[in-house]
Order: structure tokens, then sequence, then C-alpha cells
């Protein structure tokens, strides 16, 4: 039979664990969703930030092209198809 763990060893990885979650708070992540939405309503959550997101990407390269649609659909990357696709879904 083993002997009991030494109270100072419990400490040590005490102090490290929560060492350990007090560095992934401090960068912005979490280990243990605090939120009581259901798993739908986050997913929900997110693509409408997703769909924020890609709203403000449109209109920033459509100012920076001064409307030019060609253009800003080069700026971001996509096809004139794709862009002209993804002003449909947000306007």
């Amino acid at each position: 039979m083993s002997s009991p763990e030494p109270l100072f060893f419990r400490n040590q990885k005490l102090s490290a664990k929560k060492r350990f979650e007090e560095s992934i708070a401090s960068k912005g992540y979490m280990l243990k969703a605090i939120s009581t939405d259901t798993p739908a309503e986050r997913v929900k959550q997110k693509l409408t930030e997703i769909d924020n997101a890609y709203t403000s990407l449109l209109k920033e390269a459509l100012e920076l092209t001064a409307g030019n649609k060609k253009e800003a659909a080069e700026l971001i990357g996509v096809s004139r198809n794709t862009f002209y696709r993804m002003l449909e879904k947000i306007w």
C-alpha cells in the first residue's frame, strides 16, 4: 500500500494547475464553457458573428475601391461571381 502524497506535492500540483488556468484565461481562452446557451444557440451566435465580419469586409473593400466590385473582389481574393454572391447574401 502506498503512502499518501505529501501535502507539499499536492499544493505544488494545485498551484501549477491554477497557474495554467490563469495563463489560458489571460489569453482569452476558456477551459470550461461559461455560457448557459444551448449548443445550437452558440452556433447561431457564431454564424451571426461571421456574417457581420463578411459584411464589414465587403463594405471595406467597396469603400477602398470606390464601389468597383471587380477590384473589391480582387482585393479580398475572391472571384467576381463569388463577390456578387456574397453581396446577395448580406443585402
